[in-house]
């Protein structure tokens, strides 16, 4: 049903950042953040990973569980953490449908999965626990 209120289990594994966003031209500081979206705009945060230090293959094994609405806009993020202003690496658009489901995401600036813009990739993986 469209809006019923579901417990899930959110799990990113790993990824890639394709293009070092730290000042030493050589690594990034990633972490991701996933939120509802609203008309494609952030709305309400649900999870954030801890950010992976200097790497542009970052893993995070991280898992976490919130409540998410049948067929509601999700937002992935990816950004980079830096002293004063974190950088902005990338997001992607999906919903979630009740299903168990593993997904590379591909991340880019307007979250389009156009090749040439992809700016990093998420592995993700959603499992329903049941109704909340």
């Amino acid at each position: 049903m469209t809006g019923e209120k579901r417990r899930v289990r959110i799990e990113i594994t790993d990824g890639v950042v394709y293009k070092a966003t730290d000042d030493d031209g050589k690594s990034s500081d990633p972490y991701v953040q996933i939120g509802e979206c609203d008309d494609g705009k952030w709305g309400k945060k649900l999870l954030e990973t801890p950010v992976q230090k200097k790497t542009l293959q970052p893993k995070w094994n991280y898992t976490g569980e919130t409540i998410i609405k049948m067929k509601q806009d999700i937002i992935i993020r990816m950004y980079d953490q830096d002293t004063f202003f974190d950088d902005y690496v990338g997001q992607y658009i999906t919903y979630y449908n009740g299903t168990t489901n593993s997904m590379e995401l591909k991340l880019s600036q307007n979250g389009e999965a156009i090749p040439k813009m992809v700016n990093a990739t998420v592995n993700i993986k959603f499992t329903d626990l049941g109704s909340a």
